[in-house]
């Protein structure tokens, strides 16, 4: 918990540095330091941090060998400051096998007002690079999961336990820390110790999360004529 705004972020390591050595490199070979961002004094480029485990209820949903499956939750504050934040989508992003993180995943969108999962997606034909890609349509960009491909569990129509929590806690984390921002995409972990924030990126990705197109479109030109006239 952040102890100054009373935010669930993901807890950081705070010494300055730390060693890790290969228990059979020999020489002073197989050493790599890394400087810790969350110091004052001199900082480094690396935020230290445990490894976190999934929550009983996101382990049942995906493979046993999955990485720490997130949630990507977008919310907005309002261009003349009238109205309280608001959580625009939800989407769920099931880790595949044997990968370190969930950027390989099936996005299941999480209904705002059920909480409901609905069906998945994939993002997999956008991170193709080169010239032999750039006019070949990736049949991926089709698929329509229902389950998860790789442990054949139902996801469409399962229910987020604590979907108004969650909500509440990154809406809360954009009024504190954030509130001129306009749009920040958080990655939220429900994990074996609780709701998590990992990071916030203010230049955010909807992960094919559904949304009020009109409300969207409306905040779009809002935001755009403060810009205009500033």
């Amino acid at each position: 918990m952040n102890s100054s705004l009373g935010i669930p972020v993901s807890p950081f390591f705070k010494f300055p540095s730390i060693m890790i050595k290969h228990k059979a490199i020999e020489g002073g070979m197989g050493i790599h330091i890394y400087r810790n961002f969350a110091i004052e004094e001199n900082p480094g480029d690396w935020i230290l941090q445990e490894v976190f485990e999934n929550s009983a209820f996101v382990k049942q949903l995906i493979p046993e060998n999955a990485p720490l499956s997130t949630i990507r939750v977008i919310t907005a504050s309002s261009a003349d400051k009238t109205n309280s934040i608001k959580a625009l989508t939800a989407v769920f992003r099931a880790g595949r096998p044997n990968e370190s993180t969930d950027h390989n995943a099936i996005f299941f969108n999480i209904d705002m007002k059920s909480g409901l999962l609905s069906s998945g997606t994939t993002t997999k034909h956008w991170n193709k690079l080169g010239l032999l890609n750039f006019c070949h349509i990736d049949k991926t960009m089709w698929n329509v999961y229902r389950t998860h491909p790789d442990s054949g569990v139902q996801i469409e129509g399962v229910k987020w336990p604590n979907l108004s929590e969650l909500i509440k806690i990154v809406c809360d984390a954009h009024e504190k820390m954030c509130a001129d921002v306009p749009l920040i995409g958080w990655d939220v972990a429900l994990t074996s110790k609780g709701i998590m924030l990992l990071e916030l990126n203010i230049s955010c990705n909807f992960f094919n999360g559904k949304l009020d197109r009109r409300h969207y479109t409306n905040f779009c030109y809002d935001w755009f004529r403060v810009l205009d006239s500033s």
